[in-house]
C-alpha cells in the first residue's frame, strides 16, 4: 500500500480529524471551497493529517478522497442535498481501490433490526445468499449484530466480497463481538469503510451520520425489518432523499417488528419485496 502525501489529501484527513461526522458547517465550507484553505480558516494544523495517515498506515488501513480514482462516485450524491454531506474522505481496510462498489447498481445495501426476529433473519440469509451468488450484488451494510450480521455473513459462506460501513475508526471495530466477522471480511477481498479516523470515541451521532453513507453508496436500499422509530428507519429516509430505490419485505402479517416496513410500503415509498425476482427486476 503506497502512502499518498498530497496536500489535498493531508488537508481532508486534517478534516477528518479535527470535524465530527454531518458536521455540516465543515461540510458546507468543503463544498465551497478548497480543502487547505478550510483547514487554513479553521486554524487547524496540516500536521495533524500527515500523522494520522502515516498512523492509519501503519494500521493497514488506507485514505481515500473525492478526486481519487477509487473514490465511490455515488457518495457525491450527498453534496446536492439541500445540506451537503459528502465525507471529507473514507478510510479504508481491506480493498483499498474500493472496486467492489466502484458501480452502485451492483451493490445493494441491507438494512434493518439489530433485535432481529427469527424469520426476518432466514429472510436476509436466503435473500443476500441469492444475491451475492447468483446475481452478482455486493452487500452493503452497517456491521451490527442481527440484519446486518446475517447479510455479511450470507455473502462470506458464498465466498462473495462484502463491504461494511461502521460508524468509528477501524482501530476499534463496532461492535468487537464481531471482530472475527470483520477480519473474515478484510482477508477475503472485502473492505471496512468510515469517515471517522482512528482514536475516534463513538456517541450516538456516530450511527446516525454513518446511515448516510450506506443509503448512498448503492443504488438500491433493502429494509429486512425495521419498527417505526429506528435507525433503520433514518436510513431509509437518507435512501429516499437520494433518490434510491428503497425496498421492504412486505410479511403477510403484521408483527412489532415491522411496523417500519408497513409504514413505507403503505405510504408508497417503498417497494413490496416477497421475492428475490422483485429486487432483480427493481
Amino acid at each position: 500500500m503506497n502512502l499518498d502525501l498530497t496536500q489535498e489529501r493531508i488537508a481532508r484527513a486534517t478534516i477528518s480529524a479535527n470535524s465530527t461526522p454531518f458536521d455540516t458547517s465543515i461540510h458546507r465550507q468543503l463544498h465551497d471551497n478548497n480543502p487547505v484553505d478550510v483547514v487554513a480558516n479553521n486554524g487547524w494544523n496540516l500536521d495533524t493529517g500527515k500523522k494520522l495517515i502515516e498512523d492509519s498506515h501503519n494500521l493497514g488501513i488506507s485514505f481515500i478522497i473525492p478526486s481519487d480514482p477509487a473514490w465511490p462516485t455515488s457518495l457525491n450524491d450527498l453534496d446536492s442535498l439541500d445540506t451537503p454531506s459528502r465525507p471529507a474522505g473514507l478510510w479504508v481496510k481491506g480493498d483499498p481501490n474500493l472496486n467492489l462498489i466502484s458501480d452502485s447498481k451492483r451493490c445493494i445495501s441491507v438494512i434493518g433490526s439489530r433485535n432481529a426476529s427469527t424469520t426476518a433473519l432466514e429472510q436476509t440469509r436466503t435473500f443476500c445468499t441469492s444475491l451475492a451468488s447468483e446475481h452478482g450484488f455486493v452487500i452493503v451494510s452497517g456491521g451490527a449484530i442481527g440484519i446486518d450480521t446475517a447479510a455479511h455473513s450470507a455473502a462470506l459462506n458464498v465466498q462473495s466480497p462484502t463491504v461494511v460501513v461502521l460508524p468509528g475508526g477501524l482501530d476499534d471495530l463496532y461492535p468487537r463481538s464481531n471482530q472475527p466477522m470483520f477480519n473474515a471480511i478484510v482477508n477475503s477481498g472485502g473492505a471496512l469503510i468510515s469517515e471517522c479516523p482512528i482514536g475516534t470515541r463513538m456517541s450516538r451521532n456516530h450511527f446516525l451520520a454513518r446511515n448516510r453513507i450506506v443509503a448512498a453508496l448503492c443504488g438500491k436500499t433493502f429494509l429486512v425489518e425495521a419498527t417505526l422509530r429506528s435507525g433503520s428507519m433514518n436510513t431509509a429516509r437518507w435512501a429516499k432523499s437520494l433518490n434510491r430505490q428503497l425496498l421492504a419485505t412486505d410479511r403477510a402479517y403484521n408483527t412489532v417488528y415491522t411496523t417500519g416496513n408497513r409504514s413505507l410500503i403503505d405510504n408508497k415509498l417503498a417497494k413490496s419485496i416477497t421475492s428475490i425476482s422483485d429486487i432483480i427486476e427493481g
